[in-house]
């Protein structure tokens, strides 16, 4: 799963993009004459904040008794809190044990909220419109808070990076200074 046109599924073994449908169809206009690494890629337009994963899951053949990793790149900022519980709790209830979850968030950043406010007066002056009108950021979190996310989901927590700091170790440039990555596990 990855939000934001995202592009991680087209690179994995066997794999779903659950996307907005606006996103969905987004990322097929863009991806038309590219040929995915995946082994399979399913393309699955479901809006998170107001379906069940499941029947979208089943949908697509997807094999709960079959150990998954789900990535959450760029999707919890877009739901409500209490939409993203129910997305992880869905994602516990149809994975396997040795199944995990990869979860990337922003931790709150005053330079970040003011550079994403002057962008989108820019685009506005410039009569392009809002281009994150069409999804908005409806919550935000801490580490503290994406940590209980997980664990009430149903996932003990095994990591949880700085992408800044992994990228000045492995001497990679890097912009993202407040975002993380979690990641977890089935609990047992």
């Amino acid at each position: 799963m990855a939000g934001r046109g995202g592009c991680r599924s087209w690179r994995t073994s066997l794999s779903s993009s659950v996307d907005q449908p606006a996103s969905q169809h987004d990322k097929r206009e863009r991806a038309l004459g590219l040929w995915p690494t995946a082994g399979s890629l399913h393309f699955v337009p479901a809006d998170l904040s107001r379906v069940d994963l499941g029947p979208a899951m089943d949908a697509i053949g997807h094999e709960p008794l079959r150990p998954t990793t789900w990535v959450l790149e760029g999707v919890i900022p877009y739901l409500t809190q209490e939409a993203a519980a129910a997305t992880v709790a869905a994602i516990a209830t149809r994975s396997a044990p040795a199944s995990s979850v990869v979860v990337t968030y922003q931790t709150g950043s005053p330079k970040g909220g003011a550079a994403r406010t002057l962008a989108r007066g820019a685009f506005v002056l410039m009569g392009r419109g809002d281009p994150m009108g069409n999804e908005p950021r409806l919550s935000t979190w801490s580490r503290e808070s994406v940590h209980a996310l997980l664990r009430d989901g149903g996932f003990t927590l095994s990591d949880d990076i700085c992408l800044a700091a992994m990228a000045h170790e492995l001497s990679v440039p890097d912009r993202h200074q407040a975002t993380r990555v979690a990641v977890a596990v089935v609990a047992t």
